[in-house]
């Protein structure tokens, strides 16, 4: 089916999203935002672009243009050491401690010296 045949077979509401969807599209603004502005139930706005795009209409990704990623890559800047210290007493008690920085005279009190 067409894109013509598709759009002569909506009906007059669907033909309203769609309008609404591709004026989003094209000014790049996000549902939500748009929905708020227009007093437009965003849910309502969400249930139509999905129904519309299971009937193969709706606003178009322009050529060349790649569609924004669902996840980026993360760099690390700085790595943050982090020291560990774990001490086992006699007794069967483990104390684990990580932390930037273990301060030796509260390992002493941990341990009971």
């Amino acid at each position: 089916m067409s894109n013509r045949s598709i759009s002569k077979a909506l009906s007059t509401r669907q033909h309203h999203w769609l309008e609404h969807l591709v004026r989003c599209a094209n000014s790049g603004t996000p549902l939500k935002a748009s929905a708020d502005a227009n007093d437009l139930s965003v849910s309502a706005l969400y249930t139509a672009r999905r129904n519309l795009k299971a009937l193969g209409a709706g606003p178009q990704q322009p050529p060349g243009v790649a569609p924004s990623p669902q996840f980026v890559a993360v760099k690390v800047e700085r790595p943050v050491q982090v020291m560990g210290l774990l001490v086992r007493l006699p007794n069967g008690v483990v104390v684990e401690a990580a932390q930037e920085s273990v301060c030796p005279t509260r390992v002493r009190r941990w341990c009971g010296h």
